[in-house]
């Protein structure tokens, strides 16, 4: 997990710190988009890395790692430093496919933004026909909303 991984040290840990480790995200991918061996993808990203190995592997892969979108300082809610990061997970299909991404809407650390809005995220298996999978992260789910 990104708040688990910053170490137990964590409180001496900054939002530039954390940086380099967030894969940036201009917006969320499409459905069923698969960013293995995909040209408008850098397949260094953690996305196309995911996407491969779910491919190669023919599994469901569920991948929690850090994400940062960038946002305009004036905006509210935004830092100083010209981005939202976020506690993210994302999940792809068997064929390499994303499918959804669900972002922790109570962050333990402050370093981790929140969303807007809480992202529902749900997805249909093409896997395994009949069975719908949810995403979510770690304390979110105690709570009534996510």
């Amino acid at each position: 997990l990104p708040e688990a991984s910053v170490g137990w040290y964590w409180w001496k840990y900054h939002r530039r710190t954390l940086k380099p480790f967030c894969q940036e995200i201009p917006h969320p991918p499409a459905p069923d988009f698969i960013p293995c061996g995909n040209s408008t993808v850098d397949q260094k990203s953690t996305l196309a890395r995911a996407s491969c190995m779910a491919k190669k592997h023919k599994v469901i892969l569920a991948l929690n790692a850090c994400s940062r979108v960038k946002c305009r300082p004036f905006i509210k809610w935004c830092r100083s430093d010209g981005f939202y990061f976020f506690n993210t997970e994302f999940v792809f299909e068997a064929d390499g496919s994303f499918q959804t991404q669900y972002r922790k809407t109570h962050p333990a650390l402050d370093i981790f933004d929140r969303p807007a809005y809480p992202d529902y995220s749900y997805f249909d298996s093409s896997s395994i026909p009949g069975v719908r999978f949810g995403a979510i992260i770690c304390f979110d789910l105690v709570f009534k909303q996510p």
